[in-house]
């Protein structure tokens, strides 16, 4: 049960900076320091013997007072979620776990690669797709893959609010209609409310529909469910806070969110809040636990061509633009904020691509945040095939 010999450090997801100091990192609980002039990994932090951390989101995030990620522990009682928050100077031995939330399966924690924070709560998604511990104790032995120890539990998504002040649950509990998520675009307060946005899909299907037969076999058919399956909604979802004696519980304007009692739960119904199917969103990192206006997004074609676009949709409005083109797959966009930025949407977005038809090429896209037109590319041809990329990481350069 050494997750040294258990799991992989391919820290193939994420590129994230802590102070001066920049991590890659995968769900698995290794941190990988590299040295961003040539990518040497100068240091290999092992989350599981510092934190006892079984897993990790890749997906940091830096507020004011730290950097806070979430992962898999085990305690006494069994599984449980720890948000971990370490120092913003990169100081990864000074790190900290600051609250604790049981899983609600005793044998079976949830998968969780996003967590989101406002200013004074953490949000914590307890989806349907957990980690059957008996399950995976048997892959082990018999080394099979992690994913055949994932298990889809058809009940509701539980939402754990955890107060950043004294780092303990609200006593509300919060549950909605069953989704899949991966990522999450932004959540903040307004009110006496919490507003969370995220890209949801109907099951966990389209972790099982990217294995390599199944990529091959769908190759030229692109059936209607395999299609769907990587189709997800961008939803909102309103959590009310102060719920005592209320009888109607969601009192913000503009929204068609709703919540309601269902026995001492509050089932939350969500809003959706485009038609086009998109993944891996962005907001301004200035607005991050604020509100925000735009938010920007990629996908594959809708349709199951080969294309791609990335796409700059305003919330409150609904109006998008777009950026549209054959043979591309783009990771994460990235914004970046000009300086001296008076806008929101001032500024680029970055991204990297590959060509579906050279699997040599990649590029680096720059995109104009406001309106999605094409500033300038810069291309690359490689020795060997270019890896399908996820998320990038941007670092100024200083001293010029």
């Amino acid at each position: 049960m050494d997750p040294e010999k258990m799991f992989s450090d391919n820290a193939l997801v994420s590129v994230i900076g802590i102070g001066e100091h920049h991590f890659a990192m995968c769900e698995t609980p290794f941190m990988l320091q590299i040295n961003p002039d040539n990518l040497d990994t100068k240091e290999r932090i092992n989350v599981n013997k510092r934190y006892g951390l079984m897993t990790q989101s890749p997906h940091p995030i830096v507020a004011s007072d730290g950097v806070y990620t979430v992962g898999q522990g085990v305690g006494v009682t069994g599984p449980k979620y720890n948000i971990l928050r370490f120092p913003l100077d990169g100081n990864l031995k000074e790190g900290k776990i600051v609250a604790s939330v049981p899983a609600r399966w005793r044998l079976s924690p949830a998968y969780m690669h996003s967590m989101a924070m406002t200013e004074n709560y953490a949000v914590l998604i307890e989806q349907p797709l957990a980690v059957s511990l008996s399950e995976l104790l048997s892959d082990i032995v018999s080394n099979a893959p992690f994913i055949a120890g994932l298990k889809w539990h058809n009940e509701p998504v539980l939402i754990h609010i955890v107060d950043r002040k004294t780092w303990k649950q609200v006593k509300t509990r919060y549950v909605a209609d069953p989704f899949f998520f991966m990522h999450i675009a932004n959540a903040y307060e307004d009110g006496e409310h919490i507003v969370l946005d995220v890209p949801t899909y109907k099951d966990s299907s389209i972790l099982h529909n990217m294995f390599i037969n199944t990529l091959r076999e769908q190759r030229g058919k692109n059936t209607q469910d395999y299609v769907d399956s990587f189709k997800s909604t961008l939803h909102r979802f309103v959590i009310p806070l102060n719920t005592k004696g209320k009888d109607k519980l969601i009192t913000l304007p503009g929204t068609s969110c709703t919540a309601s009692w269902s026995g001492n739960e509050i089932l939350l119904q969500r809003e959706k809040l485009t038609q086009i199917p998109l993944e891996n969103p962005c907001i301004n990192p200035k607005k991050r636990a604020l509100k925000h206006q735009y938010l920007w997004a990629m996908g594959p074609d809708p349709n199951g061509g080969d294309s791609g676009f990335v796409m700059k949709l305003d919330i409150a409005s609904g109006e998008k633009f777009m950026f549209m083109e054959d043979n591309i797959y783009c990771a994460a966009p990235e914004f970046v904020a000009k300086p001296e930025a008076t806008n929101e949407d001032d500024g680029v977005i970055l991204l990297q691509c590959i060509n579906s038809q050279d699997e040599n090429k990649a590029y680096l896209l720059v995109l104009n945040a406001s309106d999605m037109t094409e500033i300038c590319r810069a291309s690359v041809t490689t020795a060997s095939a270019v890896p399908m990329p996820l998320h990038g990481h941007y670092i100024p350069v200083t001293g010029q």
